[in-house]
């Protein structure tokens, strides 16, 4: 079976219940604080009862995949596999390392390191002969090997052929330019590389200046996507410690409701007490409690009697309460530690994301006779 059979008949099948788990969390969010726990609970049971018994064929991937984003339109990728392979077995650095294969078509005897590989560029040779031949393709560490072997292209002193623009934190970015028209453009492809790197591909003070601007505004979007990708992430985090913080200040209302039903030696088991009340006394009881509480901002919590937490640890001793007690107690602290660390990364970030994107830039430029097949 092939790598993207087993894809599409395991994974594949799973990609409907996946939806369902993300759902469920969705939905949960929206409800009241004393029910959404039973909800999770309930809804997550029973997709492990799913799975278990493996009931998917009442599920409907057609319905999954209307639900999926609409996929972005694919950018054709800067070097194929076959202009690598053309670039390669041309390369007066590399080719000679490169022999045909005396049975397989589309693939070589790479001799390297006094070792001798089976390699191809073409997946397909690689799906059919995945135990004897490598494809030789970035993530290869061979490849990584072969072209750190490659030495640097003749660079010009003053601006010619291909600009190389290169910068480093908070967003690591290479940019390749030609000039055309006065302006600059970016160059995307290796095939578009080779083509703009002749000796009189002509730059000036206009191109220079566009092609400044034209990095500096690349790099900025970048910074800035990167801030929102880690602003949602940092989000997410917040929501879950959130949701972490109702189930402790809930749970730890719902031990004191069992404790309080256990006899002592002078007085007769107190009432269960349930409701908001127990939850809400929590704030008089200082740490983690009252941080809690502030991460909430006023949610309204209540101490629910058909809580599976409640039915769990209603028969248990009084040590073992006390115990569960110190553990919601110090998972409490820690939720505030974390909670904290959050709020220094977002701090962080937004300085980060402040930075000039036209600071430490470097500039190279060269050119190469080499030609590459499309």
């Amino acid at each position: 079976m092939t790598l993207g059979c087993w894809f599409e008949d395991v994974v594949g099948e799973l990609q409907p219940i996946l939806h369902r788990v993300a759902s469920v969390i969705q939905d949960a969010a929206m409800l009241r604080g004393d029910i959404r726990a039973r909800r999770l609970e309930e809804a997550l049971a029973q997709i492990r009862r799913d799975i278990d018994e493996k009931q998917i064929e009442g599920l409907d991937p057609d319905a999954y995949l209307e639900l999926e984003p609409t996929a972005v339109e694919a950018t054709p990728p800067p070097v194929t596999l076959k202009q690598m392979e053309t670039a390669l077995l041309r390369s007066t650095a590399l080719g000679r390392y490169f022999k045909p294969h005396p049975d397989l078509l589309n693939t070589h005897i790479l001799t390297w390191n006094g070792e001798h590989t089976a390699v191809t560029f073409d997946a397909q040779v690689f799906d059919q002969h995945p135990d004897s031949v490598q494809l030789l393709s970035y993530g290869n560490p061979l490849l990584e090997q072969l072209l750190g072997a490659v030495p640097d292209p003749p660079a010009c002193d003053d601006p010619c052929g291909v600009g190389l623009y290169r910068a480093g934190a908070p967003v690591p970015m290479s940019l390749f330019m030609r000039p055309a028209d006065g302006k600059a453009t970016e160059v995307s492809t290796l095939a578009g590389l080779v083509e703009a790197s002749s000796p009189d591909t002509a730059w000036n003070e206009d191109t220079e200046t566009a092609a400044e601007r034209l990095f500096t505004d690349v790099r900025k979007q970048a910074i800035e996507h990167v801030g929102r990708v880690a602003e949602q992430q940092i989000t997410g985090e917040r929501l879950a410690l959130k949701e972490e913080a109702r189930q402790i200040l809930v749970r730890t209302a719902l031990l004191g409701a069992v404790e309080s039903q256990k006899p002592t030696l002078f007085a007769e088991p107190l009432p269960y007490s349930f409701g908001p009340e127990p939850v809400e006394a929590l704030r008089k009881k200082g740490a983690p409690y009252q941080g809690l509480w502030a991460l909430l901002s006023g949610e309204e919590l209540a101490a629910d009697p058909t809580d599976p937490f409640f039915l769990s640890v209603e028969s248990l001793p009084s040590r073992s309460l006390r115990r569960k007690q110190d553990q919601l107690r110090q998972q409490g602290m820690e939720v505030l530690r974390q909670y904290r660390l959050l709020s220094e990364r977002s701090v962080a970030q937004e300085v980060d994301a402040a930075e000039d994107a036209s600071v430490g830039v470097e500039k190279r430029w060269f050119f190469t006779g080499a030609s590459v097949e499309s």
